[in-house]
């Protein structure tokens, strides 16, 4: 039963043409996350999933789930540190409260306080 519906999950998605970073996470989801209680049925599940993806190599796919969760990783650690370098921009050029910086720059109070507190260390 959960094959069928983890198959029928892996459809919809597949169906829907997602962007590829958000239909990356619920595959990542189906395969890592919600587990099958035998290997012969994780193992149809993948066969499955190539088909329905058109590809023929089971490592293949799996290899694509890491390559996807490592550059989205990536991405996001890039989007962290690009956020933090402008909350450091702001505290030293604008000399900028907190409270205007969480406005401006769109940022949780904590991740400004923590940028604010590791920039005045520094200087």
């Amino acid at each position: 039963m959960l094959l069928a519906d983890k198959l029928r999950l892996a459809e919809v998605i597949l169906e829907r043409q997602l962007l590829p970073e958000k239909e990356q996470i619920i595959m990542n989801f189906l395969f890592y996350y919600v587990n099958f209680e035998f290997q012969e049925t994780k193992i149809t599940f993948e066969n499955k999933i190539n088909l329905l993806t058109k590809k023929n190599n089971t490592e293949m796919t799996i290899q694509e789930i890491i390559i996807g969760q490592e550059k989205l990783k990536a991405k996001r650690l890039a989007l962290k540190e690009a956020k933090e370098d402008e909350i450091t921009r702001l505290i030293r050029k604008q000399g900028l409260t907190d409270e205007q910086i969480v406005e401006f720059a769109e940022a949780p109070i904590s991740l400004v306080k923590r940028v604010r507190k590791r920039t005045e260390r520094i200087t």
